[in-house]
C-alpha cells in the first residue's frame, strides 16, 4: 500500500492531479524493474530520489534510487506510468 501512495505523491507533485481530474483522465502506473545491489539493514537510513527519466505522449518513465546514508545505492527501480481516460474522455496528443 505504501508504494502505491508514494507513485500517487509523483503525481500530485508533478501537478498531473489536478490536470487528470479536471479532464476526466486516471494515472494509472504500469509495470517495474528493479535492481538491488545492497541490502537495507534493519533501521538503517536511506533517502529514495525519484526522477522521471522521460515521457511520450501518456506515458512516462519514472526512476527511484534507493540511497543509503554513507552515498552508496542499495536499488534501482524504473516504472512506468501514465494516464487513461475515464468515461471516454480524449486523452492529450503530443
Amino acid at each position: 500500500m505504501s508504494g502505491r501512495c508514494r507513485r500517487i505523491d509523483l503525481f500530485v507533485r508533478a501537478g498531473l492531479i489536478t490536470l487528470a481530474r479536471k479532464n476526466g483522465w486516471a494515472p494509472m502506473m504500469g509495470g517495474l524493474q528493479a535492481v538491488y545491489a545492497r541490502e537495507i539493514r534493519l533501521w538503517r537510513r536511506f533517502e529514495v530520489v525519484s526522477s522521471i527519466e522521460t515521457w511520450a505522449g501518456t506515458q512516462v518513465i519514472g526512476k527511484h534510487r534507493f540511497v543509503l546514508d554513507n552515498g552508496e545505492a542499495a536499488a534501482l527501480i524504473l516504472t512506468t506510468a501514465g494516464v487513461y481516460g475515464r468515461k471516454a474522455r480524449p486523452l492529450p496528443r503530443h
